[in-house]
């Protein structure tokens, strides 16, 4: 039978399928999704451990078996793409997941509890670091902002990186936000050596003061006869007047008199 001698012997025909072609390919191209970074389901995973003196031998048999039969009794794991690697002092699992699996996000958090309870029960040897599950394999860098100024302090320019986090964080497709490059603030607290002899001041003295002082703790209740009210200590400290104002608990020099 010849496609072309059909198609001018039934015209209608013809017209009908093509005219349902066109418009079949229309509203695909309307609805088709388009991104310039389309959404992949990323079904792989490395569970790492550390086994601070630990043999290969050592490593293979008390950490890694008892990793693997955590893993396997899941469903979504791929067994037979799943394998360990074990060197001295270190573990890790290549975890392969399921084709089938569409929330592989999902999968890894169980996994991470189904670990953490492990863990929890004593089920890892003494001194084991981990194990820790890094399934972000997936992420990908969309944007880089720099923020700069002259007139600006570092202080100021994180106000103002913090500000446009907060912006960041209201678009429906960014997941992560990392920094790099920011400066931390520092207080030099300094004195001439004259001056901490003048009151033979102990550095570390200061030290203890400073730390004693800038911490949070709970400092009990006032009880009274209808309820209790809360005591708090000033907590950290915020600004460098606060600083000037600590006092420290000097010692003192006791003079003996001769005669």
């Amino acid at each position: 039978m010849n496609p072309i001698r059909s198609s001018l012997r039934y015209p209608a025909v013809t017209l009908t399928l093509t005219l349902g072609l066109l418009l079949l390919g229309t509203q695909a191209i309307l609805h088709m999704p388009r991104m310039e970074d389309p959404s992949v389901t990323i079904r792989t995973g490395i569970v790492a451990a550390v086994y601070p003196g630990a043999t290969s031998d050592q490593v293979e048999s008390q950490l890694a078996k008892k990793i693997e039969d955590r893993l396997f009794k899941f469903a979504e794991v791929r067994k037979e793409k799943t394998y360990s690697t074990s060197r001295p002092g270190y573990l890790f699992v290549n975890v392969e997941l399921q084709d089938d699996v569409k929330n592989s996000d999902e999968f890894w958090a169980k996994l991470r509890h189904d670990l953490n309870e492990a863990r929890t029960a004593g089920e890892f040897p003494p001194g084991v670091i981990g194990p820790i599950i890094d399934s972000n394999f997936g992420d990908t860098v969309a944007l880089l902002v720099a923020v700069h100024g002259d007139r600006y302090g570092y202080r100021e320019l994180k106000d103002y990186v913090e500000r446009i986090e907060d912006e960041l964080r209201t678009v429906p497709n960014v997941a992560k936000l990392r920094r790099y490059g920011e400066q931390n603030e520092q207080i030099w607290i300094t004195s001439s050596l004259q001056r901490i002899s003048q009151y033979f001041a102990n550095p570390d003295r200061i030290i203890q003061a400073l730390q004693q002082r800038n911490i949070i703790q709970n400092s009990g209740d006032l009880q009274l006869p209808r309820e209790d009210v809360p005591m708090r200590t000033n907590g950290l400290l915020l600004t460098e007047s606060q600083i000037k104002r600590i006092l420290v608990d000097v010692s003192t020099l006791r003079a003996s008199r001769f005669t």
